[in-house]
């Protein structure tokens, strides 16, 4: 017993006084590393929210702003190889924002780091559980029809055909609009975080702005064009979310 007392000693003080790691990322043609001054605003953020992860912060170059019209301006991921929390940031996008805005969008970043969105894995198994739910019921319900009669393969071929014609117009939708509230309850968790040590004002600007930025870009196709609507068309709803908050 007083050992196990010791080793939960131990891990909070460890938890209590970690700190977050910066992680140098290799210099390539679409990201490089990010200057010393980057990093300090960084690390500083990391401080606030309490993140004790290992991180990388990278600049992105055009071949990377190519591929991610995301990193045209400041954009966060996973780095597959390392493993690590990575953000990407084009400097003359990043440069133009007060330090306050700076620190505001760094700080909801390390947020969402500390506290990571595991919601679509759990969506999709909700979602392959609830199919072969429909279709066990589908199979079950056949038997009281006048299939009856006929094979199990013809059963199962009806149950299937069925299950796809209920997952077009159906639960697709029904997963679309469930994902779409879990999303919104998640990111409302993570403003909750962001605005203990932010304004509101603050966090609304820098959102209201990033929409008018992603509008902005008109070189990369119907698709991103699409993306930058639907961001446009829910931001009256994440503003309500934060005044709320």
């Amino acid at each position: 017993m007083l050992i196990n007392k010791i080793c939960v000693l131990v891990f909070l003080v460890n938890t209590i006084f970690s700190e977050a790691v910066y992680k140098p990322y290799s210099e390539g043609i679409y990201l490089s590393e990010a200057t010393p001054e980057l990093v300090e605003k960084a690390l500083t953020a990391a401080s606030k929210v309490g993140y004790n992860g290992n991180f990388e912060l990278s600049i992105a170059q055009k071949a990377g702003m190519e591929i991610n019209p995301h990193n045209r301006f400041i954009s966060k991921c996973t780095n597959p190889v390392t493993k690590n929390d990575l953000i990407i940031i084009n400097v003359d996008w990043f440069n133009k924002l007060t330090n306050d805005e700076q620190q505001c969008w760094l700080i909801s970043f390390f947020a969402q780091f500390k506290e990571p969105n595991h919601n679509a894995k759990y969506q999709t198994i909700f979602a392959v559980f609830l199919s072969l739910l429909t279709f066990f019921l589908l199979f079950i319900f056949l038997r009281y029809t006048k299939l009856a009669t006929k094979s199990v393969w013809i059963r199962l071929a009806v149950s299937f055909a069925l299950l796809l014609l209920i997952e077009i117009t159906i639960l697709d939708k029904m997963m679309a609009l469930v994902s779409a509230n879990i999303s919104r309850a998640y990111q409302r968790k993570i403003d909750k975080e962001t605005l203990s040590f932010v304004d509101k004002e603050l966090l609304i600007k820098i959102q209201k702005d990033f929409t008018e930025d992603l509008q902005s870009i008109q070189d990369c196709g119907p698709a991103y064009a699409a993306y930058a609507r639907a961001i446009a068309a829910g931001l009256p709803n994440r503003i309500r979310d934060i005044q709320n908050i």
